[in-house]
């Protein structure tokens, strides 16, 4: 897989384990990343911010 590819919030949630309302929840609490806006309707995280996380390896940048 490619480190640097772009996941859509299905993928996020599926490879955390984790419900649409939760993932929102943590971003807004900083606990995950923060996904980057392609449009007002479309939000995308790089995929080696996901894997990062779920490593422990990801902290968060202001």
């Amino acid at each position: 897989m490619h480190e640097d590819r772009l996941i859509r919030l299905p993928e996020v949630m599926r490879l955390i384990g984790i419900q649409r309302s939760t993932v929102w929840a943590w971003v807004k609490q900083g606990r995950l990343p923060k996904p980057r806006k392609l449009s007002p309707k479309l939000s995308v995280w790089q995929y080696s911010e996901i894997v990062a996380y779920m490593n422990g390896s990801w902290t968060a940048h202001e």
